[in-house]
């Protein structure tokens, strides 16, 4: 289906269709330099680093939450010794 649906667009000489490698490196090169593309790509990019931040500062409340009760833990039984 794939190889007729290619031959069709071939055919009717639409690059819509099935584009030719050149047309989407030029639809690439424009969506960076005319289009939203690099602002979205750099916010994608600036967001996922809070988030790792962002996960990385929760993992250390959790393992000193953790730790906190470990001493507790250990003073509770400490005491009813």
């Amino acid at each position: 289906m794939d190889l007729m649906q290619a031959i069709y667009a071939r055919w009717l000489d639409n690059e819509l269709l099935f584009p030719t490698f050149l047309a989407t490196v030029q639809a690439l090169r424009d969506g960076f330099t005319t289009g939203p593309l690099l602002g979205r790509t750099l916010r994608s990019a600036t967001c996922t680093r809070h988030r790792k931040k962002k996960a990385k500062a929760t993992r250390a409340v959790t393992h000193y939450r953790e730790y906190v009760s470990d001493i507790l833990l250990l003073e509770r039984r400490a005491m009813v010794r």
